[in-house]
C-alpha cells in the first residue's frame, strides 16, 4: 500500500523486545518489533519501531472476531488496556475496532465495545474530571513512545464514551448505544469531543453548528449545543448567539464559557439545559490564548490605535517601530521594539494579534509585557472608551 510516498510494505522485520502484565486470568503481551519502510522521497529505508499486542487466558491468546482488522493492514493488535474499576478483570483491547475481553466463572466472554472499518477510535471519560468531560483521545498504534515497562491502563471515571455513540458503565458494565446515524437535529450536527455532563449523568452536551452543505437556509444563529440523553437515545437542540456568550473563536468552548452561559435546570427530575442570565453587563474587551493577545471582533481602527497604546505604555517614539509589511495572508504587521523587548503586532479579518517577536528563553521577558500591555488595555476598554471600535461577531460562518 502506498501513503504518499512511503511504500507501506514490511521489507523486514525484528523482534527487539518483550513485556508482559497479569492481570486476573489475563496476560497482556506486548511485542516490540522495528519495520522497514522504503521512502521514494529519499531512495533509502527508514526503520520504524511498533508494538504488536495480544492477550493471552490461562497462557493461550485469545481470537478476536474477523471485525478486529478490516481495513488496516496488520494482524495484531493496535493496543490493550486495562479496565481499571471494572467489577471483574477486564480488557479492552483493538485497532479500528475495540472489543472488552471479561473474566467470567467458565473462563471469559468477548464483547464489541464498536465495529468500525475506518478511522481511529476515540475515547473520552464524560466525569473524569470533578464530574465533568476530561480530553477525548484515540486509539492509535503503539509505537517508541510506549513504554514497555507497565501495561496501558483505562481509568478515571465512571462513564466512558466510546466513538460518541457508546457509553460504557464502568462499576456496572452497562453498555448504552446512542447517535448510531451520527445524524443531529433541526439540522444542527456535533462538532467537537463532548463539553459539559449533566449532574444526574444522563445528558452529554456536545458543541454543534448547522449543516449548510445540504440547505439554502441562514439560521439565526450558526452554532448550538446538541445535548444527548444516552440512557434514552434521545437528542435536543439549543441554538445560541456568538455575541450573547461571547464566544470569539471555537477554541475558545470550554469549561469555563460552558458555566458562564448555561445552567442546568434540576426542578424536575430529570436535568434541563438553560441560559444562565448575566448577573452583569458584560463589556468586550480583548483576551489572552496562551501566550498572544486577541481584540476581536473589532474595526480596523484598533490596530493604530493599540499600537499607540503599546508605544506610550513603553514609553517609546516612532524611532521604535522597526517595521511595517502588509501580507495576503498575515495582514498588517508591525515588528516594535527596543534593545532585548520586540512585539509582533498583526491585524487581519477583524482581529489584532498581539505577541512577543521572540520565543523560548529569550522572550520570556518579552512575554510578560504582553501580559502587562494587555490588562492595562482592558482596564481602559472597560471604561466603555473604545466601543465604537467593537464590532458584532458574524453568527453565521462565511465559506
Amino acid at each position: 500500500m502506498i501513503a504518499g510516498l512511503w511504500i507501506k510494505k514490511k521489507f523486514f522485520s525484528t523482534k527487539t523486545q518483550t513485556s508482559e502484565f497479569v492481570h486476573g486470568p489475563f496476560t497482556i503481551r506486548m511485542e516490540q518489533f522495528t519495520t522497514s519502510d522504503f521512502n521514494l522521497n529519499y531512495g533509502k529505508f527508514f526503520k520504524r519501531i511498533n508494538i504488536a499486542y495480544s492477550v493471552l487466558h490461562n497462557g493461550k491468546v485469545i481470537a478476536f472476531p474477523n471485525e478486529l482488522q478490516s481495513n488496516t493492514g496488520f494482524s495484531h493488535l493496535w493496543r490493550a488496556f486495562i479496565l481499571h474499576d471494572a467489577p471483574t478483570p477486564t480488557i479492552v483491547a483493538g485497532s479500528q475496532s475495540v472489543f472488552m475481553i471479561m473474566a467470567t466463572d467458565n473462563g471469559y466472554k468477548v464483547k464489541p465495545l464498536e465495529i468500525q472499518s475506518s478511522d481511529f477510535i476515540i475515547f473520552q471519560w464524560l466525569d473524569a474530571e470533578n464530574g465533568q468531560p476530561s480530553p477525548a483521545f484515540e486509539l492509535f498504534m503503539g509505537d517508541e513512545r510506549t513504554s514497555m515497562n507497565h501495561p496501558d491502563t483505562l481509568k478515571g471515571g465512571k462513564f466512558l464514551m466510546v466513538n460518541q455513540k457508546n457509553v460504557l458503565h464502568v462499576p456496572t458494565m452497562e453498555l448504552f448505544h446512542f447517535n448510531k446515524d451520527n445524524w443531529g437535529m433541526d439540522n444542527y450536527n456535533k462538532d467537537g469531543d463532548a463539553l459539559a455532563f449533566s449532574p444526574d449523568e444522563r445528558l452529554i452536551v456536545f458543541p454543534g453548528h448547522f449543516q449548510t452543505w445540504n440547505s439554502n437556509t441562514t439560521p439565526t444563529y450558526g452554532n448550538a449545543i446538541l445535548t444527548y440523553d444516552f440512557r434514552k437515545d434521545a437528542i435536543s437542540v439549543l441554538p445560541y448567539s456568538k455575541n450573547e456568550t461571547h464566544l470569539y473563536k471555537t477554541e475558545d468552548m470550554n469549561n469555563e464559557w460552558f458555566n458562564t452561559n448555561f445552567i442546568w435546570d434540576t426542578t424536575d427530575q430529570e436535568s434541563m439545559l438553560t441560559f444562565r442570565k448575566p448577573k452583569i453587563p458584560y463589556i468586550w474587551q480583548g483576551y489572552f490564548r496562551e501566550d498572544y493577545f486577541y481584540i476581536f471582533p473589532t474595526t480596523e481602527k484598533m490596530l493604530m490605535i493599540f499600537k499607540q497604546f503599546i508605544l506610550d505604555y513603553m514609553k517609546w517614539t516612532s524611532q521604535e517601530v522597526l517595521s511595517e509589511k502588509n501580507h495576503e495572508y498575515t495582514g498588517r504587521v508591525f515588528l516594535l521594539g527596543k534593545d532585548d523587548v520586540v512585539f509582533h503586532l498583526a491585524a487581519r479579518e477583524g482581529e489584532v494579534i498581539f505577541s512577543s517577536e521572540k520565543y523560548g528563553e529569550e522572550g520570556k521577558a518579552t512575554r510578560i509585557l504582553v501580559k502587562e500591555i494587555g490588562n492595562a488595555f482592558n482596564e481602559v476598554m472597560k471604561t466603555g472608551k473604545y466601543d465604537e471600535h467593537i464590532v458584532a461577531i458574524p453568527e453565521n460562518e462565511v465559506y
